[in-house]
This record gives C-alpha cells, structure tokens and sequence, in this order.
C-alpha cells in the first residue's frame, strides 16, 4: 500500500511496503528513513505527524485512512480495516 506519493517533474517517489515492512538498513524512498521497517501503523503515524495530520481519533485521520481504503487492494484492506477498528472508526 502506498503512504506516501509525490511527483515532481514527472518522477514519481513514494512510500509504501517496501519501505515499511523493509528489512534491509537502506531506505531509498520518499520518507527518508523514518518508516523504514516500522510496519504498517507506525508508519501510517509517522507520515500523519510528518504531513501535520490531526491526533488519531478525529475524523480526519480516519476519513484519510478511509481515502487509502477506497483505492487499495484485497489484502491491505483486511489491514486497514484493522487500523480503523484501533483508531475507533471501524464500522
């Protein structure tokens, strides 16, 4: 699942779950550094802090992790429906 996108110039960098659930001690993508390897919730506070989104529990970290839902695939669904059911959204 991509966290994180951003294009400039027609160069596309992102973060995602190569980045997040990385093993490895390179990070080489968009967040320079900060969830490489942290899994999928911390990764997904990281990112929120770094783009200044509200304290999980409001709605907008919850419509945004919702926004990620809209779009992703059948396995990081199951994920972020489990994320949304520790953020108290879940329905």
């Amino acid at each position: 699942m991509v966290l994180v996108r951003f294009e400039h110039g027609g160069r596309v960098r992102r973060c995602d779950a190569r980045c997040y659930n990385g093993e490895s001690s390179r990070c080489t993508c968009v967040c320079g550094g900060i969830n490489h390897g942290v899994g999928i919730q911390r990764a997904l506070e990281n990112s929120r802090e770094a783009l200044g989104l509200p304290e999980p529990g409001q709605a907008s970290l919850e419509d945004w992790v919702r926004s990620l839902l809209a779009r992703a695939n059948k396995k990081d669904k199951a994920e972020l429906r489990q994320l949304l059911r520790t953020l108290g959204g879940g329905r």
